[in-house]
């Protein structure tokens, strides 16, 4: 899976702000709300990429205490085992699904 995090060629460094919405998308990108990409991301690569993130601003002190507790999350969510690929994809026509229900 390639890393989608900030490119070296950016003109001034990501602010925290910018790192923190990354972590963010990622968070929701794993948690299947992107139902069309969801066959081409790894969830738990995601989950990995936003941790050395959140770490890495931790280590800058450019956390709030709020997003300190980010990384517990993350960290949790790594240890539970991924589903199967079968249940991920029923799990995703299902959010599908009851995303159209919901929508009408």
């Amino acid at each position: 899976m390639p890393n989608y995090t900030f490119s070296k060629s950016l003109s001034h460094p990501p602010t925290r702000a910018e790192q923190t919405n990354v972590v963010v998308s990622y968070w929701k990108l794993r948690q299947g709300n992107a139902v069309t990409a969801a066959d081409h991301l790894d969830p738990r690569a995601l989950l990995e990429q936003a941790l050395a993130i959140l770490h890495r601003l931790h280590d800058q002190s450019r956390l709030t205490r709020t997003q300190e507790d980010w990384i517990i999350q993350f960290e949790r969510a790594l240890q539970v085992p991924p589903p199967p690929r079968v249940m991920r994809r029923l799990l995703s026509y299902g959010r599908a699904w009851l995303h159209r229900l919901i929508s009408r």
